[in-house]
This record gives C-alpha cells, structure tokens and sequence, in this order.
C-alpha cells in the first residue's frame, strides 16, 4: 500500500497583541509622527491591520475576556474588573479552540482573567 498522507501545510502564527489606553495613532503605522514604533510597524506590515474597532467594555478584563470568548460580558461573567470574575474555565476560548487545532498556546503580560487551560 501507498502511504497517501497530504503533505505538511504550515499553519500560520498567530500572534494578538492588547493594550491598555492606547488609540491607533499612538503607532507610527498608523500616522503617529512624533514618535517612532518601527518594531510594532514590521507587525503590521506583515500581518493585519484594523482601521476601525470597538470595544464591549472600558475596562480591560471584560474586554480582554470578550476577544478571548466571543461573549458580551453579561454572557461571560467576566463584567468587572473590581470584582471577582475570573474567566470561567469551562466556557470556550480562543485559547481551547486553538490547542484542538493543534496549536501552542502562551499568554505574557497582564491577563486577569486566569486560570485559563
């Protein structure tokens, strides 16, 4: 028997960088000509850029735990950063979603909404 195996297709990194009181023009991509972003101007120039976006909350871990689940906060639990609202590990995540696809996952920085598996 011939082994008709597909061949090996690379899948794409995936890299999703958050910050905290940041507007788009605070990047040089995007216009900002009092200061320089050259590293963050190479992510964007090889990746995807937004030129509008919206946010469900002001606050960073509803937001955060949003673009993590798809949820609104309400849907979430995740709806405060001055309470206990932990992400909810059972819910589904880009995290969860991503393993089943095979991916590695890591998280750096600040995350409040952990533990997520």
């Amino acid at each position: 028997m011939t082994n008709l195996a597909k061949p090996h297709i690379p899948k794409p990194h995936i890299l999703l960088i958050t910050g905290d009181e940041l507007r788009k023009d605070a990047f040089s991509c995007y216009g900002n000509r009092a200061i320089r972003t050259p590293n963050i101007d190479r992510l964007a120039g090889s990746g995807i850029r937004f030129e509008k976006a919206y946010t469900v909350s002001p606050w960073c871990l509803p937001a955060r735990c949003s673009i993590l689940t798809g949820l609104v906060p309400h849907h979430s639990g995740a709806y405060s950063n001055f309470r206990n609202c932990a992400l909810n590990n059972g819910l589904p995540n880009i995290f969860t979603e991503l393993k089943k696809c095979g991916y590695r996952t890591a998280l750096f920085g600040k995350c409040h909404f952990a533990p997520v598996k």
